[in-house]
């Protein structure tokens, strides 16, 4: 009688435990959504790109000192993206968001020219409309939203932003 009955209360142990669990883990996917539409309206500021060749670092206060803190921005609206590159706006659709996972459509532009030397320049705007174009999946770590991004010939990168 005393191993049936301590059959049972560990089934029913083993129950309740699973039954948390599953609480647990369904809530901590439904807050991934929540998070994600918390990132909209808000302007983004890349900081940072991460690549398997080199890492670029922007200097947030230098850039707003010389008037460029609207340059390599991203803004989600509804199911779209737009911002600015250096120096031309661009805007895009987001094709595929579903939890962690994220890609875009092509990226247009407006054609402006560049009046400054782009040798100089840490990231070419190309580039960075390139990486957005292969950005796979995101995540919010330390109040920075990262993109991840896939590329074939150059490995995995990330953008990372900051909001205020």
């Amino acid at each position: 009688m005393k191993i049936k009955s301590l059959f049972f209360s560990t089934i029913a142990a083993i129950v309740i435990l699973l039954v948390s669990c599953s609480s647990f883990c369904n809530k901590g996917s439904n807050d991934k959504k929540a998070d994600f539409s918390n990132l909209q309206e808000k302007t983004w500021q890349l900081i940072k790109v991460e690549r398997p060749d080199k890492n670029i670092e922007l200097d947030r206060n230098k850039m707003n000192t010389m008037h460029q803190e609207n340059m390599f921005t991203l803004i989600f609206r509804n199911n779209n993206i737009s911002g600015k590159g250096f120096p031309n706006n661009y805007t895009g659709q987001i094709t595929n968001q579903n939890g962690e996972k994220i890609s875009f459509s092509l990226i247009a532009s407006t054609r402006m020219a560049l009046l400054t030397d782009t040798e100089n320049l840490l990231l070419q705007e190309d580039e960075y409309f390139q990486l957005l174009q292969k950005t796979t999946s995101w995540e919010i770590k330390d109040n920075n939203l990262i993109l991840y991004t896939v590329d074939n010939a150059n490995g995995k990168s990330k953008l990372i932003y900051f909001s205020k």
